[in-house]
């Protein structure tokens, strides 16, 4: 995921179609790779009788982070463009692609100049969050949840 992240946050205005693909599949492989092992790893982290806990603890805290994540980064990305000067009704028409007709052109490539460097570093965000999930993934111990560190 950090790898299409990586991508994502070097990409330009002249960035072929191709390249935005194939660092959104990768991104979208990374993200389901890592909910399978997720899971997996509390489900065996806990008793049998625990496995319905577990699981629906992290369906529930993925769905919380998810929506999180998007208002965070959302708010991020309006403030951005409102600090270069885009009210919230041009953000509106600038990502509505029937509304975005009605911008002339000059402005438009202006807003999309803006949007450009706002997304990008909404993607250079996505690259701290994964190297900080990546190192809590590293330090946590392995083994069962309860058990004594010498069972781990």
């Amino acid at each position: 995921m950090t790898g299409a992240f990586v991508g994502l946050s070097g990409l330009d205005g002249g960035s072929r179609w191709g390249t935005v693909a194939t660092c959104m599949a990768v991104l979208g492989a990374g993200l389901g790779f890592m909910m399978t092992s997720t899971i997996l790893a509390a489900q065996n982290a806990v008793e049998k009788s625990d496995l319905g806990a577990a699981t629906s603890l992290i369906q529930f805290t993925r769905n919380v982070g998810s929506m999180t994540g998007v208002a965070v980064l959302g708010a991020l990305l309006v403030s951005m463009l409102a600090k270069g000067g885009v009210a919230p009704e041009e953000s509106r028409r600038l990502l509505d692609s029937i509304a975005r007709q009605e911008i002339e052109a000059a402005r438009l490539r202006e807003l999309s100049a803006l949007l450009l460097g706002a997304l990008l570093r909404i993607f250079q965000v996505g690259i701290g969050v994964c190297a900080v999930s990546a190192l809590i993934a590293f330090t946590m111990p392995s083994g069962r949840a309860g058990a004594s560190p010498s069972a781990r």
